[in-house]
């Protein structure tokens, strides 16, 4: 597996654009709340900073680097970035890093996405594989 972590701080607008930001470029979303992700792309996940709530922590993997690379050059993908920098508006340039994924650990009978659901603080839901483009 292969991915990258994005570092972005946004406006105020582009805070409050953040709930809607997924189903603006994943809009078809199924009955358990997965929505259809780039081909190779396993999840995307996103954190919102305690100390900097302006300030998010992007991270999407992919199952090879070939597959995220392919998708990072891809016109679509581009298209999508520039929703996001349109809807985002972040306020500096973005800090990437790229890597492979060399450990997961997940605890034994646990949910995420029943989680994330149940999390009142949570804004956006949590984008999950269910087919690919």
């Amino acid at each position: 597996m292969y991915g990258t972590i994005l570092k972005m701080k946004l406006s105020p607008q582009g805070v409050k654009n953040m709930s809607d930001y997924y189903g603006e470029i994943y809009p078809e979303e199924d009955e358990e709340g997965g929505r259809q992700l780039p081909q190779g792309a396993l999840c995307a996940i996103d954190f919102q900073l305690d100390d900097e709530p302006d300030t998010f922590i992007h991270i999407a993997i992919f199952e090879s680097r070939e597959a995220y690379w392919a998708n990072a050059e891809s016109p679509e993908q581009n298209e999508r970035f520039e929703k996001a920098v349109a809807m985002l508006q972040p306020a500096g340039e973005p800090e990437w890093n790229d890597g492979a994924v060399v450990n997961v650990i997940r605890a034994r009978g646990v949910d995420l996405n029943e989680r994330l659901a149940q999390d009142e603080t949570a804004p956006v839901t949590l984008v999950d594989e269910t087919e690919r483009v």
